[in-house]
């Protein structure tokens, strides 16, 4: 296996991070939103942000790893955020250029001839 890239570790800190904070929200939000009388819909964002956490947590524990499937899942997501930002920009959510181009730029390192071989998909 190739050395983990710079990069590499550097997304998957952020996206230990992020899960998380996703975690986090989840367990929190849900308990919120269904104190102040928003019960199965509180529940359910609770859920929904909870999976969101796991994701983000298995794929940066994945590209420290260097696990191949990872690498796939990892894409995967990274164009489904890009397209939900083209859906808030197209929506007239400015702030989303921002997002948009990090998921680019996430998308195109990916990509890169030493990343793909880092996780064996050369």
């Amino acid at each position: 296996m190739a050395e983990r890239p710079m990069g590499i570790t550097i997304l998957a800190i952020l996206w230990i991070l992020g899960g998380l904070f996703w975690i986090t929200a989840g367990l929190l939000g849900g308990a919120v939103l269904g104190f102040i009388g928003l019960g199965i819909l509180g529940a359910a964002l609770g859920i929904i942000l909870f999976i969101i956490g796991i994701i983000d947590l298995l794929i940066g524990i994945g590209c420290l790893k260097g696990w191949g499937w990872m690498w796939t899942i990892g894409v995967i997501v990274v164009i489904i955020n890009i397209a939900l930002h083209l859906l808030a920009l197209v929506s007239g959510g400015i702030g989303a250029i921002i997002g948009l181009a990090i998921g680019i730029l996430i998308l195109w390192y990916l990509f890169q001839p030493t990343v793909k071989a880092f996780f064996g998909k050369e």
